[in-house]
């Protein structure tokens, strides 16, 4: 998202978690006040795995955040966790791709004060669609 706030930026990293067992979706968000790096990704995979049990496979694009060592190191340190990457430039298969395009549509004609108000936003409509499953 753009904003007319010069250097600063809000960084939004999300995924899309399936109870294969309860059939339930989750969706899970981690902000940051600067790029994401391969740190920050597994950062929020340590997250996302205390909230869920059993394995996990993470579907992944191919940004370069999701390939470096950190990720393959965590992946290696917990066995319960699988990665598995999505097709080159197949951004139609990746569902959290759609949150996206909705949060954008919901957002596109806001204008906040500053990126505090603009986190709140994007964390009120974040948990509005939560819930709206």
């Amino acid at each position: 998202m753009r904003n007319h706030f010069a250097n600063e930026r809000i960084s939004v990293i999300s995924c899309i978690s399936v109870s294969p067992t309860r059939k339930r979706l989750g969706l899970f968000a981690m902000f940051f006040w600067d790029n994401i790096g391969q740190d920050e990704v597994v950062a929020f995979l340590h997250q996302v795995l205390r909230h869920l049990h059993g394995h996990v496979i993470a579907l992944l694009d191919n940004n370069n955040t999701h390939r470096g060592a950190p990720l393959g190191d965590l992946c290696r340190t917990l066995p319960r966790l699988r990665r598995e990457f999505f097709p080159s430039c197949a951004f139609d298969l990746n569902p959290d791709e759609a949150v996206w395009g909705l949060l954008k549509g919901k957002l596109a004609n806001g204008q906040p004060d500053d990126l505090r108000d603009l986190e709140e936003q994007l964390q009120g409509e974040l948990r509005l669609l939560e819930a709206s499953q």
